[in-house]
Order: C-alpha cells, then structure tokens, then sequence
C-alpha cells in the first residue's frame, strides 16, 4: 500500500496510482539516472496527469529529492507561482518502483511546450509570442520567481488563452527583489533555446529589445545582456560537447589495455582503427602528408571511396609523459574542439575518433582521426598555385570568417595560412579550420584576441610573399577596414604596425 502525502483523498490518490500500475507498458516522457516522467491519461475521469517517479533515497543528513520538491512545488503555489496545479506524493513499492517516491501533478489543458509551438509557426505569430513572453516573464520578476533552468522545454503555452506556465518547479527560486542584473543573466539563457531551435537571429534581437525596453535599460544594459548570453551559449556548448562522450547514442566508447578513446558509431559498419590496426597503418602507409618528431599525419581510406585523415602525436621527450599526468592529450584536444566549434558553427573537418594511451597515468601516443576534405587545400598553397581567382570576393568571405572565429569564445594559438582550408565553389569560398589542438578557451578581450589573430596571419603571409607577391597594399587596406568595421581609427596603430 503506497503511503500519501496529499491534501486530496485517500482513496482517489491509491485508485490514480493502481490505474497507472495496470496501464504500465507506456514509455517515459524523460528518464534519467535518477529519474522518471510518466503521461499518464485516467480512464476514469479521462484527466491527464504527470507521474514524476524518483529512485533516490533519502539520506541521514537531507530529505529525499521528492520531498524537498514537494514541499517546494507547495510552497510555490501559495505563493501563486505560474506551476501547475500538484495532487500528491506517493511512497510506493509496486514492482520495479520498489522504494521510490512519486510526485503527481495535473496536466495543464490545452498546453503546449513552447519549442513546439514556436516550430512552424509564421513569423508574425513567432514575434507576438515573443512579446507575450517578455510580459510573462517581467511579472514573475517581479513577483520574486526566477527559473534557473530557463528554456523553451521548461515553458508550456496554453494554446487557447495564450497563458505561459513554468515545468520543473524544483528549478524555480523565489526573491524578495530581482535586480534588473538577475534578471538579464536569467533572461540570457534563452540564447542557447533560439540557437537550438535555429530561429533567426533577428528573433533574439527582437526579444532582448524587448525585455531591456520593459526593464528600463540603456546601452549599458544591452552590452550586459550580449555579454551574458555569450557566458550561457559557451556553458550550453560545453554541455553539449561533453554528451559526444558519454550519453549520445552516436559516439561509442573505446577501452581496452590502457587504450582509450571515442568514435563515431558509423564507423563499426567500416574497417575502424583500434590501436593496433593503428600503428600498422603509420608503419606501412606510403602517403605521408606529414613526419615530424611531434606529429605524423597519413591519408587512408575506408570501406568505399571514403577517405580519412589520421593524425598522430608523438611523445616528444622523456619527461612529456609525467609532465601529461593530469592533462588531456592533444588528441582529446582535438576532438573536443572539433565538436565544440561544429555546434558553435564554425567550420571543421567532422571529427571521426581519438584514441589515446596511458600507462600508469602516464600519456603515450595518441591519434585523431577526420574526414578528408577532397577539394580543400590550405590557404598557403591555394594561393601559391592560383593566379586566377576573385580577390575581392575571396578577402569580403576571409574577413566574414575571422570575425566569425573571432566572435567564437575560443582562441587559436597557431593560426596560420596553412592551418585554414579554402575551397572553391560557385557561391565563393569555404573556410574551414584545421590543427586544432592549439585551440583554447582563454577568455581574452576581443580587440587582443584579433590583434593576435591578425599579427599571426600577417606572419604567415609574409612567408607566402616571398615565393609570390600575392595581395597589394590596397588589398590588405580592405581587408583590415572589413574586419575592424567602425573600430578602424581606434586601431590605427596596431594597423600600420600590421602594414609596416
């Protein structure tokens, strides 16, 4: 018999929780490790409503996640916070819910999350739920509720009336007064559900307009927000970057006698590389793109027609092992910001596998592997071996592109001419960005981040120029003014320097 902690009857919650039993075969909503979300439709009174099943137990020192959720979502409510309507706790043992806790809650009619909503929908009706969200979410502000889980899925939208409700009440806190500070930096969170649900850029300005007129802000505020929205969509990526690894059913795992690594699940219906299978090919492969004594760099291929890239870093001196202890290797590197800069949407050779090797904690060789690009070369040789080609176009689309990696919150470190690949096609010139290992993550501010970018580049070029005069002076001015925009006179220094 489940024991209940409700305001509701006895035996209307006992009856709920037998029905739900007897119509068990119906999949989760959401399951995690911890946790699971049931629709459930009552064939009594044909209500909907929600069973949130926890496996957690309590523990000596804090009360189970369920209760605290329970006495929360309570309190939330009497204090007329936009949740919905919540009919009970249950501490069951049923079968495969032996020791859990389950929270009911009521379905909400004719509701809809509002990242199915928003899918299809035109572009008027789009920037009208807009508005009506900015209103919605001012007053829970202002009533002292902050979702700190704040997304499209944890919104729901009454298609009918057009009232917004929060999900996840665990989520929501309650201020005695949100500053207009708390308020942008939760606001700022949506950024990551526009960018998710591929809505135009336009659609965010119109909704940060909106939010910063009805908070009272000025320019002040709005580079706040920007800055904001930044920290949250490089906290969202990271996120999502760390699911390649572990939960994305696309990615399997790889362990065995000290090897360890992650590849594409697509490549078990090819011949994929184990660590041996690895070695022989860089022992025996005749095309060497590069041979170093850091790094070693072969073309193979696949089953089919298919080609890969594989790249190998070597150990470099006898203490590199120990001084890697608790450092990625630069395979890991690689893949990590390969992943990172796909999702951001910079362009990248998709990341196939990295596999590295560790003794005792010790790090060994590791490897890297991505897919060919075919009709891409590095920009050095593009503009070694090609006299006839658009230069205008071809500087307008480079300068789009390192604004572009400039913009990204990531910093490279060896961006040279040669570690960019550029292919022709009928619409212009595609960018892409290779070596990725000397990718980082340092936050610096975006005028030194270009300024370094830039002095690399010109360094490059300057070897490039000595084998071929390529670009006039004029042709660098141009590129330089479309890069720095408006911010040209302020960087009128670092500009001669870049000319001179």
């Amino acid at each position: 018999m489940p024991t209940i902690h409700s305001g509701d009857s006895q035996s209307f919650l006992e009856k709920l929780w037998n029905n739900f039993i007897t119509a068990q075969g119906m999949p989760p909503v959401r399951k995690t490790g911890s946790r699971e979300i049931y629709r459930f439709v009552d064939s009594d009174t044909h209500q909907a409503y929600y069973f949130k099943i926890f496996f957690r137990k309590s523990t000596l020192f804090r009360k189970s996640p369920a209760l605290r959720e329970y006495n929360h979502h309570n309190f939330l409510l009497s204090h007329n916070a936009p949740v919905a309507s919540l009919i009970g706790l249950l501490k069951v043992n049923d079968g495969r819910f032996s020791s859990a806790e389950v929270i009911i809650t009521e379905e909400i009619k004719n509701a809809q999350p509002l990242n199915d909503y928003l899918n299809g929908q035109p572009e008027n009706s789009v920037i009208d739920t807009l508005s009506n969200l900015v209103s919605f979410l001012i007053q829970s502000y202002t009533e002292g509720f902050v979702h700190t889980d704040l997304h499209f899925g944890n919104i729901v939208i009454n298609t009918v009336s057009g009232e917004f409700t929060f999900v996840d009440p665990g989520e929501i806190i309650r201020k005695r007064k949100v500053s207009c500070s708390l308020a942008l930096k939760n606001a700022a969170q949506l950024y990551c559900a526009f960018y998710a649900l591929k809505l135009h850029d336009r659609y965010w300005h119109v909704f940060s307009e909106k939010l910063i007129a009805k908070l009272g802000g000025n320019e002040t505020t709005r580079r706040k927000m920007d800055r904001f929205a930044r920290v949250s969509f490089t906290r969202w990526l990271n996120r999502r970057t760390r699911r390649c690894f572990k939960t994305n059913r696309d990615f399997i795992q790889y362990r065995t006698d000290g090897w360890r690594g992650v590849y594409q699940a697509c490549l078990q219906t090819n011949r994929f590389y184990p660590a041996q299978v690895l070695e022989h090919e860089f022992n025996f492969s005749a095309d060497y793109l590069k041979n170093s004594r850091s790094t070693a760099v072969i073309r193979t291929a696949l089953h089919g027609n298919d080609q890969i890239i594989i790249k190998r870093f070597n150990v470099k001196r006898l203490f590199h092992p120990l001084k890697n202890i608790f450092r990625h290797s630069r395979a890991y590197k690689s893949w990590k910001w390969g992943w990172f800069l796909t999702l951001y949407g910079i362009l990248v050779p998709e990341p196939l596998f990295f596999l590295e090797r560790r003794r005792w904690g010790l790090l060994g060789e590791s490897y890297y592997g991505m897919r060919y690009q075919s009709h891409s070369k590095n920009m050095m040789d593009f503009l070694l071996e090609n006299s006839e080609f658009d230069k205008k176009r071809l500087i307008s689309q480079f300068a789009s592109f390192i604004k572009a990696v400039n913009n990204a919150p990531v910093h490279h470190h060896d961006l040279q001419l040669k570690n960019i690949l550029v292919c022709e096609s009928d619409d212009g010139f595609i960018f892409s960005l290779i070596d990725l290992e000397a990718v980082g993550s340092r936050r610096w501010l975006y005028r030194y981040k270009l300024n370094d970018h830039l002095k690399q580049l010109r360094k490059s070029y300057n070897n490039c120029i000595r084998h071929r005069n390529i670009f006039t002076r004029n042709d660098i001015l141009y590129f330089l003014r479309l890069v720095f925009e408006e911010k040209l006179k302020k960087n009128k220094r670092f500009i001669n320097k870049i000319m001179n």
